[in-house]
């Protein structure tokens, strides 16, 4: 495929708007005389997701430099089973609080939870009610701005090709799909007459496109992402909305390395420049 000299757009949700874990100023806090550890274990998207990962240990760093916790622990998993070692292996740590950020550790930690009824535990943004009563749960509404990111997608759009995309196991993902086509669908009435209508990209099957449900879920990885991103890069989409943990990660470093592509200006060889007139 050739380098096609337009721009690509990206607007990640990757779980989360804005998390808010601290709301009061602390100042001059005392040194705690004992160890009381902040950990967190992201699944799968890490800490570098600019969302819940992101912005959930950032938090939790502010609470240590307040005197909330005496230090931190943080660990990526990719896995149910690594999901439930890196909770074991915290809990041996006496950590005061632990969070399991992201919906693909939910169903690990309900189960440690129930196992360990005297800790306190916190879900961000695991996209479910159905957890005991020691764990605190924080999700997010993002149907209203999907419907805000299909009108804004259509409207920043040059080739009339806009995409949203959804992970397996996501939060809300079907509403998330119809309020995102929902978007499109009102800028192209309110549109002026002489503008083109905006299209809301659904792949054929095979490749990305899941083999289960919708074509605009696939799993939760970074090579799912980025080849999603590149199918419909190549069908001439210039605005790509992920929802999901790793496999919004995976669209975003897809279309930041596309971007840089396309940015990179070649050397003309000496012997080709047009001579300049004398």
């Amino acid at each position: 495929m050739s380098l096609r000299a337009r721009s690509t757009s990206i607007a990640a949700f990757a779980a989360v708007g804005t998390l808010v874990l601290t709301g009061c100023s602390v100042t001059a806090p005392e040194a705690l005389e004992e160890e009381r550890l902040g950990c967190l274990v992201s699944a799968p998207a890490g800490f570098d997701d600019h969302s819940a990962g992101a912005l959930t240990l950032e938090e939790t760093e502010l609470a240590r430099a307040a005197g909330v916790f005496s230090g931190t622990s943080s660990q990526r998993v990719s896995s149910g089973s690594a999901t439930s070692a890196a909770l074991d292996r915290m809990n041996k740590h006496d950590c005061a609080l632990t969070t399991a950020i992201g919906p693909g550790g939910a169903d690990e930690l309900a189960d440690f939870a129930a196992d360990h009824p005297d800790d306190l535990f916190l879900g961000v943004s695991s996209g479910t009610d159905d957890l005991p009563k020691n764990v605190l749960s924080m999700d997010f509404d993002l149907v209203p701005p999907a419907f805000i990111a299909g009108y804004t997608a259509a409207t920043a759009s040059e080739t009339g090709k806009v995409g949203v995309v959804v992970s397996h196991g996501f939060p809300q993902s079907d509403r998330i799909l119809t309020a995102f086509d929902a978007g499109v669908d009102l800028y192209n009435k309110e549109k002026d007459e002489d503008q083109p209508k905006a299209q809301s990209y659904r792949p054929s099957s095979g490749g990305a496109a899941s083999a289960k449900g919708s074509p605009r879920s696939i799993d939760d990885t970074r090579g799912a992402g980025q080849e999603y991103f590149e199918r419909s890069f190549d069908a001439d989409v210039d605005v790509l909305v992920p929802f999901g943990s790793a496999a919004a990660m995976g669209v975003v470093t897809a279309a930041d390395e596309k971007r840089m592509k396309l940015n990179t200006v070649t050397e003309v060889p000496e012997d080709e420049k047009t001579p300049r007139p004398k």
